[in-house]
């Protein structure tokens, strides 16, 4: 009903807000480290949706595309790098954990 819609609604303001540094203290408070939401993967939808309305903003003044494409690839790309460790590092402590299970 509309308690869903609106609390989604809600959600996704909340997380729009976050991605630009816009929220109160007191929704930014957290009891303990595993309460805090993961801000990067959530602002990932967000900051893809800027991107197209970016080029979609230039297309329709210039009836060409902002920026050059390569540029875009490139940040993208370090985007995905930047998440490299995280993954990478949650990787080794699987795999170390299952040789510990097998013991």
């Amino acid at each position: 009903g509309c308690a869903v819609c609106c609390g989604a609604m809600a959600s996704s303001t909340l997380q729009l807000r976050a991605l630009l540094y816009a929220v109160l203290p007191s929704e930014s408070r957290f009891r303990s480290l595993h309460e805090v939401p993961n801000y990067v993967e959530k602002s990932i939808p967000f900051f893809i949706g800027f991107i197209a309305l970016e080029f979609a903003v230039s297309w329709v003044q210039r009836r060409k595309l902002a920026g050059r494409i390569n540029d875009g690839i490139s940040s993208l790309s370090l985007g995905i790098l930047s998440r490299l460790p995280e993954c990478s590092s949650d990787l080794v402590l699987r795999y170390f954990s299952s040789l510990g299970a097998n013991k």
